[in-house]
């Protein structure tokens, strides 16, 4: 597909099909390339850090948060980051209203999303 842009002055050479061959083998030898040299980098650098599996509760918050639409996900993501309204507001080019509208509706709506059913407690 990356071909077909070129086509119409490749298509004027004396055999286009050469070519479409040859610039494709180039770009599978880019890729098995750069895929060999990001394992030579991975085995360079030894296994990551122990990374603690998620928590019940992050696994759920992470859940909670991408049923939200992106606008009102976007400003609760910012405040938990520290960030005010007013910067909020500039951050996302925004008034300062709708930010805090945002956060209203995004707070409703995770109330019920992440509430804990006491009878399962009891």
């Amino acid at each position: 597909m990356r071909l077909m842009g070129q086509w119409p002055k490749v298509a004027r050479y004396d055999d286009p099909e050469a070519w479409v061959r040859k610039v494709a083998l180039g770009y599978v030898s880019n890729r098995r390339r750069k895929a060999l040299n990001g394992i030579k980098a991975a085995l360079r650098h030894g296994p990551g850090p122990d990374v603690p599996a998620p928590s019940g509760d992050g696994v759920d918050l992470r859940r909670a948060l991408a049923s939200l639409p992106r606008p009102q996900r976007a400003v609760i993501v910012l405040q938990d980051l520290g960030l005010d309204v007013a910067a909020i507001a500039r951050q996302l080019d925004i008034p300062e209203g709708t930010v805090k509208s945002r956060l209203s509706r995004a707070r409703a709506a995770l109330i019920p999303l992440l509430r804990e059913d006491l009878s399962d407690h009891v």
